[in-house]
């Protein structure tokens, strides 16, 4: 964000553009040299927009369009049922599991 700042407001920095690597969630990215980029995916930023590459596929937006989503994915992540999803689902998988073991278990020794 403070790359996308400075483009905007310095002159200067009206034609550069970075590389940036994904550094957790989707919109946390960090700036780095050509050299250090994942190949697999990484992005550029201007100010004329932004390019995300995946693999051999490229979507450009402006900044302006991912500052907006950005901002929305934000917004979701401080809904109470997406801060705790993963725990969640981690428990609800955990809960199923060993239900069908103690099952799986007590139809043997009803079996037998």
């Amino acid at each position: 964000m403070d790359f996308i700042h400075l483009i905007r407001t310095d002159p200067e920095m009206a034609d550069e553009f970075c590389y940036l690597n994904k550094c957790g969630h989707p919109y946390d990215f960090k700036i780095v040299e050509f050299d250090e980029r994942n190949p697999r995916e990484y992005m550029t930023i201007s100010a004329r927009g932004i390019t995300h590459f995946i693999d051999d596929e490229a979507t450009f937006m402006t900044v302006e369009e991912w500052e907006r989503e950005a901002k929305m994915f934000h917004q979701l992540l401080d809904i109470e049922f997406f801060k705790i999803y993963k725990k969640w689902k981690s428990f609800s998988l955990w809960k199923r599991l060993m239900r069908r073991n103690m099952m799986k278990e007590c139809s043997q020794v009803l079996n037998q």
